[in-house]
C-alpha cells in the first residue's frame, strides 16, 4: 500500500514519506540533546590549549553544541607561535573532521612534506621515505596523506571554532596551580545526587578560577595537576627553563636546544639546500641526533624548527657551560643577540669535525635558540584511587619523547570525546560518569607505554653513521657476555633475518623516492588532491549525516507522528 501510494503521488508523497524517515532517524540524537538542555549543562574546564587541549575543545564544542560550558585556561600569552610542526596522521585528521574544520586541512599545512630523509652525519647510509602516489592510490589505510602542519595555525583553527560556537571561552596568561572539591558540592533532587562531586580550580595566590563538573588535563608534561591522577615512584621537583616548577615523577631528563631559521632558501647554500631537498624532516643520526623540520603553513612559508639533543641529567648544567644566565621566563628563555652567538658557539664545539660541514653552516643561519628540558616520565607507576572529576591526556598523562606525542594526543582527545558525548556521560545534576573515562585513561597510558617501549629505545639506539648491519650487530642485538651456544646461535638466526629485511625495505623505499622524484620533480609527496584515510571519509561521512539530521529535526518537533518511513 505504501508503495502503491508513493508511485500514485510522485510528487508531494514521496517529499513527505522521505523527510519522513530522515527525521525519525534524527530522533535519538535530539531526544538525548534535549534531555541535556533540560538539565544542567556540564561545566568542562581544559587546562591547556596545546594540540590536545584544542582538539577536545573543537571536537566538543561541535558534537554537544549548546549541550556544554567549556573553559580553557592556558598560562602563555596569547598569539605565541610555538616554533615546530606536527606530522598529522590518521587520528589527528579524524580529530579535525569531528571538530568540523577538516576544510581547512591544507591552510595548516604544507604541500609534499610527508617525505623523511635520515642520513648519517656526513650523509652516509641514506634513507628516503616517501608517500608514493601508486601505493596512496592501492593502499590509502597505510599510504595517505600525512603531511606536517604548523602547530600554531592548527591550534588557532581549532580555538577560533571552538569560541565560534558560544560554548567556549579561553582565558590565556592564567596559570592552573592547584585542583580541590567544590565546599558545596552535593545538589539533591527527585532523582538523587550527583554521580560525583564538583571541584574547584585554583590559579596562583589560591586564586578560585571556577567551579567545575570535569577538568581535563593538558598542560603537558609539567602539569601541576598530575600529581592528583598519576602515583609515581618517587617525586622530585624538576624546574623548566621559564623558571615554573612541577611535581614530577622520577623519569629521565635531557637537554634539548630548539632553534628556528625564518628562510633557508635565503639563508643557507644550494649545496645544503640539495642535500635537504623538500624533505618535510631531515634527521642526523650519529653520536649525536639533530633534526631539521619544515614547518611552515604553505610552500611560501619556507620556516624550519631545528632540533639538537644534548645528553645531561641537569639540563640548567647547558646554560654555564654556554655562559648564559638562566632565564627566568619563556620570553626571555628565547635567545637572540650575544646569547644566540654562545648557544651558537657551543653547538659548534660540541660537534666538532665529526659532521659535515654544511651542518656548521645550517647552525649559522639560525635565527633564535632556545634551551628546553626534554622528560621522559617514568615507566613505574600507578593510578591514585580517587573521586575527583579529573583526567589527564595528551603529555600531561605520559610524556614519551620528543617526536610522536602530537598524534598521540590528538588521538587522546578523540577517545575522551567519544566518552563524553555519549548520553549517560553526565547526569541530570552535571556530575560526571567517571568509570568509561577512567577505562579510557587506562587505554592512553597503556598505548604510550607501548609507544615509548617500541619507538624510544629502537631509534636511540640506532647511528646511521654506521651500516644497517652493523648497527643490529652492535646495537640492536648485542650479544650476551654470559650467552650459552644455544641463545648465540638464536641471536645470529635473529641478526641474519633483520639483516636481510633491513636492507632489502631500505633498498626499496629508497629506489621508490627515486622514481617520484623522477617523474615528479619538487611533488614528492602528498598535497590537497591526494587520497585521504578511509578512517577520515568515514568520520566526513557520518559528520555530514549527523548534519542532515540535525537540519530535518529542527524542522520537525519530536512529537510529530512518523506516518510513513521508508527502510533505509
Amino acid at each position: 500500500v505504501s508503495f502503491a501510494l508513493v508511485r500514485s503521488s510522485m510528487g508531494a508523497v514521496s517529499h513527505i514519506v522521505v523527510r519522513k524517515a530522515r527525521c525519525s532517524l534524527a530522533q535519538p540524537l535530539v531526544a538525548a540533546a534535549a534531555s541535556r538542555q533540560a538539565a544542567v549543562v556540564p561545566r568542562i574546564a581544559i587546562c591547556g590549549s596545546g594540540v590536545a587541549g584544542a582538539s577536545l575543545a573543537g571536537v566538543l564544542s561541535k558534537q554537544l553544541g549548546k549541550a556544554v560550558k567549556i573553559d580553557i585556561f592556558e598560562h602563555a600569552p596569547a598569539g605565541g607561535d610555538q616554533g615546530y610542526g606536527l606530522e598529522l596522521d590518521e587520528h589527528g585528521q579524524e580529530a579535525l573532521a569531528r571538530a568540523g574544520v577538516y576544510h581547512r586541512l591544507w591552510d595548516m599545512a604544507r604541500p609534499y612534506s610527508d617525505s623523511v630523509l635520515m642520513c648519517g652525519p656526513r650523509g652516509e647510509n641514506p634513507v628516503r621515505f616517501c608517500r608514493p602516489r601508486l601505493l596512496q592510490a592501492w593502499l590509502p589505510q597505510y599510504f595517505a596523506a600525512r603531511p606536517e602542519c604548523n602547530r600554531a595555525a592548527l591550534r588557532k583553527i581549532l580555538l577560533e571554532a571552538a569560541i565560534e560556537r558560544g560554548v567556549a571561552g579561553i582565558h590565556f596568561d592564567t596559570r592552573v596551580v592547584d585542583i580541590r572539591r567544590a565546599q558545596d558540592c552535593t545538589i539533591t533532587g527527585e532523582g538523587g545526587g550527583r554521580q560525583t562531586p564538583a571541584v574547584e580550580l585554583l590559579g596562583i595566590g589560591g586564586r578560585i578560577l571556577g567551579e567545575y563538573d570535569l577538568v581535563v588535563d593538558a598542560m603537558g608534561w609539567s602539569s601541576t595537576l598530575r600529581q592528583h591522577r598519576v602515583e609515581p615512584r618517587a617525586q622530585v621537583a624538576a624546574a623548566g627553563s621559564d623558571g615554573s616548577s612541577a611535581a614530577l615523577d622520577r623519569g629521565r631528563t635531557s637537554a634539548l636546544i630548539h632553534g628556528s631559521v625564518d628562510n633557508p632558501e635565503e639563508a643557507w647554500s644550494q649545496g645544503l639546500l640539495d642535500w635537504m631537498g623538500q624533505a618535510g624532516t631531515f634527521a642526523i643520526k650519529g653520536q649525536r641526533t639533530m633534526f631539521f623540520q619544515r614547518y611552515g603553513a604553505s610552500l611560501a612559508d619556507n620556516r624550519t624548527a631545528f632540533f639538537y639533543f644534548v645528553d645531561r641529567s641537569d639540563p640548567d648544567s647547558l646554560f654555564g657551560e654556554m655562559g648564559i644566565v638562566k632565564p627566568t621566563s619563556r620570553a626571555s628563555g628565547i635567545w637572540t643577540g650575544d646569547s644566540l652567538a654562545k648557544a651558537k658557539q657551543f653547538l659548534h664545539k660540541d660537534l666538532g669535525d665529526s659532521v659535515d660541514s654544511r651542518l656548521h653552516e645550517a647552525i649559522d643561519s639560525l635565527d633564535r635558540i632556545t634551551v628546553r628540558t626534554n622528560y621522559i616520565h617514568d615507566l613505574e607507576f600507578q593510578f591514585k584511587q580517587a573521586d575527583l572529576p579529573l583526567i589527564c591526556i595528551g603529555d600531561s598523562l605520559r610524556h614519551c619523547r620528543v617526536g610522536g606525542g602530537g598524534g598521540l594526543a590528538m588521538r587522546d582527545s578523540l577517545e575522551v570525546a567519544a566518552v563524553l558525548t555519549r548520553p549517560h556521560a553526565f547526569d541530570q545534576f552535571g556530575g560526571c560518569n567517571l568509570a568509561p573515562i577512567r577505562r579510557v585513561e587506562s587505554g592512553m597510558m597503556q598505548r604510550k607505554d607501548d609507544y615509548k617501549r617500541k619507538n624510544g629505545q629502537a631509534f636511540a639506539t640506532i647511528d646511521l653513521s654506521n651500516s644497517w648491519s652493523h648497527n643490529v650487530d652492535h646495537a640492536l642485538l648485542p650479544w650476551r657476555a654470559d650467552a650459552s651456544a644455544g641463545e648465540r646461535l638464536h641471536v645470529y638466526a635473529k641478526r641474519l633475518a633483520m639483516k636481510l629485511a633491513g636492507n632489502t625495505l631500505i633498498g626499496i623505499v629508497n629506489r621508490l623516492h627515486t622514481r617520484e622524484a623522477r617523474h615528479y620533480p619538487g611533488r614528492v609527496g602528498s598535497d590537497a588532491e591526494s587520497p585521504i584515510y578511509p578512517s577520515v571519509e568515514k568520520a566526513l561521512q557520518e559528520e555530514r549525516f549527523r548534519e542532515k539530521r540535525e537540519e530535518c529535526a529542527e524542522e520537525q518537533p519530536l512529537n510529530s507522528p512518523v506516518v510513513l518511513a521508508l527502510p533505509p
